[in-house]
């Protein structure tokens, strides 16, 4: 059984299903520790009710679960009264388990065993006995209840003595699963009873209630047929709030309605009053039957007739409008034969003026031709040049510039080995150099020796003889350090032929005084090392010329001092007078030779420098020259050779068809070529020419005749449109008349059948209404049997297996809000719990006093319904 909302219920259902109202206030009333006295008060009345699917055996049980919750609905624990009645004595084992047994009868304590409880019952009176459930006991309904003052959720114990705007909302949902627990929901009727005090709590709304009014207090009443879920609002104002909480209770009800005691003779009276109508209307519609039987033949007759007319006029209209298709098509025929003959007379005279034009343009176009045969021929050598640019382009693309390329980079590379060589003679020569600078400063300190020397010459002629060899050994020396110095700078010069050959005859010099046998073992030694300082120079010297022809000019100067010095010391020896002379020119001499090699060591030094600018120079423009080499490449690798290949072969097809073109081009016959066939064209349009005139005259003479045949087929034309508008009339007239008769054939066919079923339809329900009074109530016991879910087998909530059972109850008491006390009243709890039980036994037995069919009444009474 499905389940759905008791909100979307109809009212009239809900009132036919407010009969087990009076029923479950029974249960509704019972306070908790009270089973003893339910026993007495169900013994009293002497009356046992038998629910449908429960067993009537004498020991079937009566089953009451009883849950206490809390102002949520939190369950705080259940427990069952069971309850056996049975006329002697009898040991029952009672299926079922709890945590707890109490015998509520006898002194006797119970046992339990294999999930049986052992017991024996009282004869002739009941036997009670209580077990409380597991707290994990999964009951049938879930109720929860939750409290919203002011638009906030609020806990209940938060709630007491507040005031505000108030919303409950009250949620009962049953199981809706395959277990036996959820058979109860499906199958029970349900009901919840809530008290408020109307000085706490102004009621204003309460949708699908039973409200009633109890002394001062509002009852709220909701009701749940089986398979149903609740989901209630009641709202209002609260002030020191508190109420009593909710009472639910839940059974199974049977109510099997004994007719012979209600009284039907209205519904009776109405149902032969609905009879009599129904044989009357049985009557007219066997009438209306055979009237529309006749009306339906008359028409189909109609009908016939006028689909044979219809198809004669369509007949008509077709070989009219075959006539008036037929002499259109003649009359068009005319229309294009006169037009096509004029346009051929003009045609004609037109052909025979394009043919003159044709045939002088033809005889023009072959002497052009004939005319541009030089042009032609330009045009295949032009062609011919193209291809073999291109060709050549490609070769110097693919092969000639790659190659050229790998050849530059690699004489780059040698240039940079050069480059690396240079800077380490030119090292050398720096280092160089500096020795020659110390060399000069030792000849120039030997020329002021030689003065002093020239000095004590006037002074005695004693040193007469060692002076002059001192100062030509301190010449010497000088003459054999600058030739050094220049043999050192000529290095620094790529081609250094003339310093090295300097540097040679200045040691060839240094070798010839070395002869000299006046010359002392220190000067002898001084001028052994400025020779071999010179043979050093001239070594170096060829590597590095280029960048030292300054330093070479400067050394070459010193030299030619040095040996005018050493000829000057040499004619010492031949007079005193000359000596002195030869002294003072000696002092000059070895003044400027100071002179000179400060200059050649200044000179050699900027020569290394400018050579280190050169060489960074250089070297930035070797790196600048390989990366143009290498981006070369890239750009070379980037050329797609195959689209240039494409263009050399497309440029060689090019030249070759241009050849072709040319040759056809100045041919003079032949009908393959374009010079031939201009040829022929000239001669055929000359012939062309005679024949269009001659046709011309014949086609006017056609274009009279068709103008006056047109005229007479429009006559005819005209006519036959005429006629195949009235044959056209005539058939649409027939076609709706053909038309508006079978409708009306088909109309009173379809009103026949349709009388025919209407007839049936009258007479079956003639035969429905016979008893139609105890069908209206069969049905209606059939309904209340399904809507309460009374198809079900009635068994222990306890024990599932258990089917001996006469009656099972459901008992939910919620906890309410109480009043928020002192502490000095909490002790006084007691006693208005005592008043409520008081109170409630009170609406025991005024509930009790009714009848059943006291309390059916008040329900279906709407004056009491006002939530509704």
């Amino acid at each position: 059984m499905s389940k759905t909302n008791a909100s979307t219920i109809p009212l009239a259902k809900r009132v036919a299903a407010g009969a087990i109202g009076a029923v479950l206030s029974f249960s509704m009333t019972i306070p908790f520790g009270a089973t003893q006295a339910i026993a007495a008060e169900s013994g009293a009345t002497g009356e046992k009710s038998v629910t449908h699917g429960a067993s009537t055996a004498s020991t079937a049980k009566r089953e009451v679960v009883y849950t206490k919750t809390d102002a949520t609905g939190a369950s705080g624990g259940s427990y069952v009264v069971n309850a056996f009645e049975t006329p002697d004595k009898v040991d029952i084992q009672d299926p079922g388990t709890y945590d707890k047994l109490t015998n509520l009868t006898t002194d006797k304590k119970l046992e339990q065993s294999d999930g049986k409880v052992d017991l024996t019952t009282v004869a002739g009176e009941p036997f009670y006995y209580q077990g409380n459930l597991g707290k994990d006991t999964k009951l049938p309904w879930k109720v929860q209840i939750t409290y919203r003052l002011d638009g906030k959720v609020v806990k209940p114990s938060e709630l007491a003595g507040k005031d505000g705007r108030l919303d409950i909302e009250l949620k009962v949902d049953g199981l809706d699963d395959d277990s036996a627990t959820a058979d109860f929901a499906k199958s029970f009727l349900l009901q919840a009873q809530g008290t408020f005090p109307n000085q706490n709590f102004k009621l204003d709304d309460a949708s699908n209630a039973t409200i009633a009014t109890s002394g001062s207090n509002t009852v709220l009443t909701y009701l749940l047929i089986p398979g149903q879920n609740g989901d209630w609002h009641i709202t209002g104002d609260a002030h020191d709030f508190t109420y009593g909480g909710w009472q639910i209770a839940a059974m199974p009800l049977d109510l099997s309605l004994d007719t012979s005691k209600i009284d039907t003779s209205e519904l009776t009276s109405a149902t032969a009053k609905l009879q009599d109508g129904v044989g009357q209307l049985d009557a007219g519609g066997a009438r209306l039957r055979d009237a529309l039987g006749i009306l339906s033949n008359g028409a189909g007759q109609a009908a016939t007739g006028a689909g044979t007319l219809a198809t004669g006029a369509d007949q008509l209209a077709a070989g009219t409008r075959e006539a008036k298709a037929g002499t259109g098509r003649l009359a068009a025929g005319a229309g294009t034969l006169a037009s096509g003959s004029a346009s051929l007379s003009n045609g004609n005279a037109k052909l025979a003026a394009g043919a003159r034009q044709l045939s002088q343009g033809a005889g023009a176009l072959r002497d052009t031709l004939r005319s541009q045969s030089g042009t032609f021929d330009r045009l295949d050598s032009g062609a011919k040049q193209v291809s073999n640019g291109t060709q050549q382009l490609y070769q110097a693309l693919s092969t000639t510039l790659p190659q050229q390329l790998l050849t530059v980079n690699q004489g780059l590379s040698q240039t940079r080995q050069t480059l690396d060589g240079i800077q380490q003679k030119l090292a050398t020569i720096k280092s160089q150099a500096g020795t020659m600078s110390s060399a000069a400063q030792g000849a120039i300190s030997q020329a002021e020796a030689v003065k002093d020397d020239l000095t004590a010459i006037e002074q005695g002629t004693g040193g007469l003889t060692t002076a002059p060899r001192q100062a030509g050994t301190s010449a010497g020396t000088a003459q054999a350090e600058a030739s050094g110095s220049k043999q050192a700078a000529d290095g620094a010069k790529q081609a250094a032929d003339a310093t090295a050959a300097s540097a040679g005859s200045a040691s060839q010099q240094l070798d010839a005084l070395l002869a000299d046998t006046s010359l002392t073992a220190d000067q002898r030694a001084k001028v052994q090392a400025a020779d071999e300082q010179a043979k050093a120079a001239e070594e170096d010297a060829g590597t590095a010329s280029g960048y030292a022809a300054t330093a070479s000019t400067y050394a070459g100067k010193a030299a030619d001092d040095s040996g005018s010095a050493l000829a000057t010391i040499k004619g010492l020896g031949t007079s005193l007078q000359g000596m002195q002379t030869a002294g003072a020119k000696l002092q000059k001499d070895a003044e400027a030779l100071k002179g000179t090699l400060s200059q050649m060591q200044g000179g050699v030094k900027d020569v290394t420098g400018e050579s280190a600018d050169v060489l960074a120079s250089s070297q930035k423009v070797l790196d600048s020259s390989q990366a143009l080499v290498g981006k070369t490449q890239q750009q070379l690798g980037a050329i797609d050779l195959g689209q240039l290949k494409q263009l050399s072969d497309g440029a060689a097809q090019v030249s070759s068809g241009v050849s072709a073109l040319v040759g056809s081009l100045k041919a003079t016959s032949g009908t393959t070529t374009i010079g031939g066939a201009v040829s022929g064209i000239a001669s055929g349009a000359s012939q062309l020419d005679g024949g269009a005139a001659a046709a011309a005259s014949g086609a006017s003479q056609v274009a009279g005749g068709a103008s006056q045949l047109k005229g007479g087929l429009d006559t005819l034309d005209s006519g036959a449109t005429r006629l195949n508008s009235g044959a056209a009339q005539l058939a649409s007239g027939a076609h709706t008349l053909d038309g508006g008769l079978k409708t009306l054939a088909s109309g009173t066919s379809q009103a026949q059948s349709g009388s025919a079923t209407l007839a049936d339809g009258l007479d079956t329900l003639k035969s429905s209404t016979d008893g139609i009074d105890q069908k209206v109530i069969d049905k209606l016991k059939d309904t209340i049997k399904e809507k309460l879910g009374q198809d079900y087998q009635l068994h222990s909530f306890v024990d599932p297996s258990n089917t001996n059972v006469s009656e099972v109850q459901f008992v939910y008491v919620v906890d309410g809000v109480k009043e928020a006390k002192s502490a000095g009243e909490k002790d006084d709890g007691s006693k208005g719990s005592s008043k409520s039980e008081s109170k409630s036994s009170k609406g025991d037995d005024a509930t009790k006093s009714e009848s059943f069919i006291d309390r059916l009444g008040a329900l279906f009474s709407m004056d009491k319904r006002k939530g509704e």
